[in-house]
């Protein structure tokens, strides 16, 4: 990612700045997070879906919860976390990890109230 390699997202869009012009790529919900990692692994949110980005289209990825956050350090190591049901708590909380093949669930931490 660079000056002239940026991301951000419009209502049922994403927005990608490629030093010159922004180009438009639609998507099916709304977005409320971005993670790159380089020009050809970037990550977004949107509600039950994370959407990854190969450098050529979007793509859905998964859709197992309402995720609502995205960060990593490898393309191989892509953390989202979110929730299910009516998110609130006790215990809604999700969290999985991409592992390059596939997201795994992780074990939440305890809750405590």
């Amino acid at each position: 990612m660079s000056a002239n390699d940026v991301w951000t997202n419009g209502y049922l869009n994403l927005w990608h700045w490629d030093g010159s012009g922004w180009t438009s790529h639609d998507v099916d919900a709304p977005v409320t997070a971005i993670w790159g990692l380089a020009a050809n692994d970037v990550w977004a949110i949107s509600p039950g879906t994370v959407l990854h980005w190969d450098g050529i289209s979007w793509s859905g990825v998964s859709g197992q919860f309402a995720s609502t956050g995205v960060s990593g350090v490898a393309s191989d190591d892509v953390w989202v976390a979110g929730c299910v049901g009516n998110c609130q708590p006790p215990g809604d909380g999700r969290v999985v990890h991409w592992d390059g093949v596939a997201f795994r669930s992780v074990e939440n931490p305890p809750v405590v109230p």
